[in-house]
């Protein structure tokens, strides 16, 4: 074939192509990537009660274990996504996961709290540096008319690994011990780092970098779009949205300084609760007088509802519009958890109620969170875009690490299972008002398809 000496689009190649069974690959192994995650990212707390119990140490000296954990997402969120970009995603994502199931196997050695805090720290690396890896990937190899729709399966999958990881410790801790959840938490992600290292293609972004594996891109290029066109002579040209000081600065200008706050508020508060109840639910719920099998019964019910929450909502969202489906989502959930404030455990009224509001909660506060996800890439234009998510994520990573602190001041101090339920009660009314507030609401469809975008006007 004659050499090109144009250059060629290469978002507009990949955007434009069908469902090709590489992006469908790539669809489910970063599926399968923030399922492990949700499980890994919970582990802890389905651990927790036994170790108070085993160790004989209180809840408020576990809180510091929980809080390093949080913290190294922070850190692996940002050190991991600079690797992504300076080495390529899929060896970044494949080292996050090899992180996470070193750090989990000897999380299940651990003898003593600093030890384990240390492990926790070092898991919370590879947790922080795989969602965003593995987002990246699945957004650049998905078709443009299937992204909002890949976006959602992928990052549901944190309340799926959540659900799951409830249901294995319900099963496996009282048989293997609490060593047991974190042997699973380290076998899961060691085999999936395995299937990728065979599997899973680099980045067609960073290969379109390296002039040395531009026959790699073309072959990759070839696979996606099921032809044998390019010949690896091709010169490869893409929009840069990675970001840096100008993309960050257009965030703030007058046409979308409001929607960004707005948003960041959204991400922050409502990310504050859905780890408020991942880190506190079990251990709460057994120091209120629940058994272990209970508590992890009413963290699986919130993750169960999240799965709900989040796929039901997006499909409503198609017929209504955003803004209904968000509002109604956060007042059901304010009105949830103060409910669940006032719920008696151990009287008359039993446990049906109080799985029953575990239950709508995590379909609220979960489905809000994943919803923000398609809201949030509707906010910017292309050239942007990428950066309003990223920024949006990091403000709901600073929501995570909140709710680590928040929960240890509150165990530090006494508080009870009520007054845990008011505070997410008052944080949920900011999610609420940021809702209310936001300009860039999605309008309906009609359908059940996937959104199909047009861009902002910035009102």
């Amino acid at each position: 074939m004659e050499r090109t000496t144009d250059t060629l689009d290469l978002e507009a190649i990949l955007g434009s192509a069908r469902v090709s069974p590489v992006a469908l690959g790539v669809c489910l192994l970063t599926s399968l990537t923030m399922i492990f995650d949700g499980f890994d990212i919970q582990a802890i707390a389905f651990a927790a009660p036994r170790l108070i119990i085993e160790w004989g140490i209180s809840r408020p000296q576990l809180a510091s274990v929980l809080a390093a954990g949080v913290l190294a997402m922070g850190v692996g969120s940002f050190g991991f996504g600079y690797l992504g970009d300076r080495y390529g995603r899929r060896r970044a994502l494949i080292s996050c996961l090899v992180v996470m199931a070193v750090s989990s196997a000897l999380s299940a050695r651990a003898t003593g709290l600093w030890n384990l805090g240390v492990w926790r720290f070092l898991t919370g690396l590879g947790l922080g540096g795989a969602l965003p890896n593995a987002a990246a990937l699945m957004v650049e190899f998905a078709p443009t008319r299937a992204r909002n729709l890949s976006t959602a399966v992928t990052v549901v999958g944190v309340p799926v690994g959540g659900l799951l990881g409830a249901l294995a410790a319900s099963l496996l801790i009282p048989l293997g011990g609490w060593q047991s959840i974190f042997w699973l938490g380290s076998a899961l992600p060691a085999a999936l780092a395995v299937l990728m290292a065979f599997c899973l293609p680099e980045s067609p972004r960073y290969l379109a970098t390296r002039d040395d594996r531009r026959m790699e891109l073309a072959r990759l290029i070839n696979r996606v779009t099921g032809t044998t066109h390019y010949q690896g002579h091709e010169r490869w040209g893409f929009l840069d949205v990675s970001g840096g000081r100008l993309a960050l600065r257009a965030l703030f200008l007058p046409t979308y300084r409001h929607n960004t706050l707005i948003i960041w508020l959204i991400f922050f508060s409502n990310l504050l609760a859905v780890y408020s109840f991942f880190n506190w639910i079990p251990t709460l719920l057994t120091g209120a007088g629940l058994s272990l099998n209970d508590a992890l019964r009413g963290a699986l019910l919130f993750n169960f509802g999240g799965v709900l929450g989040a796929l039901g909502g997006a499909l409503v969202m198609n017929q209504l519009g955003s803004r209904p489906v968000m509002v109604s989502l956060a007042i059901v959930g304010v009105a949830s958890c103060l409910a669940l404030a006032y719920l008696s455990i151990g009287q008359s009224l039993g446990l049906a109620p109080l799985y029953m509001l575990i239950f709508v909660a995590g379909a609220c506060i979960n489905g809000q969170q994943v919803q923000m996800f398609t809201v949030t890439g509707h906010a910017y234009p292309t050239r942007i875009r990428a950066m309003g998510v990223g920024a949006g994520l990091a403000s709901a990573r600073v929501g995570s690490i909140a709710s680590a602190f928040a929960g240890s001041v509150l165990v530090q101090n006494g508080g009870s299972l009520a007054t845990f339920f008011l505070g997410l009660a008052a944080v949920l009314m900011i999610t609420l008002g940021g809702v209310v507030w936001l300009r860039c609401h999605l309008p309906p469809t009609g359908g059940l398809l996937p959104y199909r975008r047009t861009e902002p006007s910035g009102t």
